[in-house]
């Protein structure tokens, strides 16, 4: 994922983004063959312009090379959970990590013969993987960036779409027909049919984790592929969203919510549905990642300055004040400076430098006027608008009353 920023002098603030995934679950994925166990777990990479900002990894991948063939194993977690993995195959499962982990292994083989299930070794196998402990810190200065960068290395899954559809019209009218092409699939429906379909399995599918979604697929007669994501927990909402028109390669994200006692696994159905008319949709992927983004998103950037940047750093080489409303200053000014004339603040009091720009005006301890000065900036004068109209206004009927007395 990146992220335009486009900003100097900032201060990169982790704060909340930290206090956010420490609570949070982390998945773990488990995969078994004939030679090895292993296990993975998710790494978050945080950079700026290509450059390492910060590396989180809560546990360390592990491989357990193995001696003896097995044609399963039964692996259970610290949570008691117990999982069949067969072989060339994986799961993911969900902890928090608070502490060290502990699986337990058990491998299985199967007697083609007579059918029966026995187990090699007798003495289970324990895994204990240490927590790493977080020296994070909380901010970063960054003096320049265009970009920040989020990276999640974990396996991602591309779901398998071959699945029987079925026609979920109320009436059960109309027609549906369903072609598997390779892993992308063809749905047509007419006569107000509805052809449906799902996911196969729920692989990675906890409540308690954000996702994100890549969906690609074309949509060539009729409404889009309408998707919707199920939570299957209490005060929860299906939400459903449409593919657009033509070709698409869309990305969608799924909050975690909070679990109950219910058990369920999120899903994720989607239909073709005709009004009448034929409708026709290509599926080409769905792929699902781990992504915390309800943590990426605390992620603050502020503004940084300087002590330097906030001091006064202007020379006064002379002011002079005429009738109390018109100030001469006589500058030197090479970074920041700024200048006030301890009037009562008032936008009609205005600055003028020797290259006639008129100087930003702010206010200078909630009641006077301060002005930016321009760097190399060295005469200005200050006036007030009022004062200067009056003024010249008095000239100008001064010298009129003159031309008539004297002419």
């Amino acid at each position: 994922m990146r992220k335009k920023i486009n900003e100097k002098k900032f201060i990169l603030d982790l704060y909340e983004y930290n206090k956010q995934l420490v609570n949070n679950p982390l998945p773990y994925y488990v995969y078994f063959n004939d030679f090895f166990i292993e296990f993975k777990f998710p790494q978050i990479r945080l950079s700026i312009d290509n450059k390492i900002i910060l590396d989180q990894l809560f546990y360390k991948n592990l491989k357990i090379n193995l001696e003896k063939k097995f044609d399963s194993f039964l692996i259970t977690d610290s949570q008691k959970i117990t999982r069949l993995v067969k072989k060339n195959q994986f799961f993911f499962g969900v902890l928090y990590p608070k502490s060290d982990i502990k699986f337990t292994l058990q491998g299985i083989n199967y007697d083609k013969k007579d059918k029966s299930i026995f187990y090699p070794e007798e003495k289970l196998t324990e895994v204990k993987i240490s927590i790493i402990n977080q020296d994070l810190n909380e901010e970063y200065y960054i003096k320049e960036a265009g970009e920040l960068q989020i990276q999640i290395f974990f396996p991602t899954i591309n779901f398998d779409l071959k699945n029987i559809s079925e026609n979920c019209s109320e009436e059960k009218v109309g027609e549906i027909e369903t072609n598997y092409k390779d892993n992308q699939v063809i749905y047509k429906a007419k006569n107000y049919g509805v052809n449906c379909n799902s996911l196969k399995e729920n692989y990675l599918m906890f409540p308690d984790l954000p996702y994100i979604y890549q969906i690609k697929g074309k949509n060539y007669l009729g409404r889009s592929i309408k998707f919707f994501f199920n939570y299957n927990q209490s005060n929860t909402l299906v939400e459903d969203f449409i593919m657009p028109e033509g070709y698409f390669n869309s990305t969608v994200s799924f909050l975690p919510v909070k679990k109950t006692q219910n058990n369920s696994s999120p899903t994720l159905n989607w239909e073709t549905r005709s009004f009448g008319k034929i409708s026709i949709n290509e599926l080409q992927t769905i792929k699902a990642a781990f992504f915390p983004i309800d943590a990426l998103a605390k992620i603050k950037i502020r503004k940084h300055q300087f002590e330097s940047e906030l001091l006064n750093q202007i020379e006064i080489k002379k002011i002079n004040n005429l009738f109390g409303f018109l100030y001469l200053f006589k500058v030197n000014c090479k970074e920041n400076c700024f200048i006030s004339n301890n009037q009562s603040f008032d936008k009609l009091w205005v600055a003028v430098d020797n290259n006639l720009s008129l100087l930003p005006q702010y206010k200078l301890n909630n009641w006077s006027n301060l002005w930016q000065v321009h760097q190399n900036t060295t005469n200005i004068i200050v006036f007030y608008v009022p004062e200067i109209v009056s003024l010249l206004f008095l000239i100008f009927i001064s010298i009129y009353l003159i031309k008539i007395f004297i002419f």
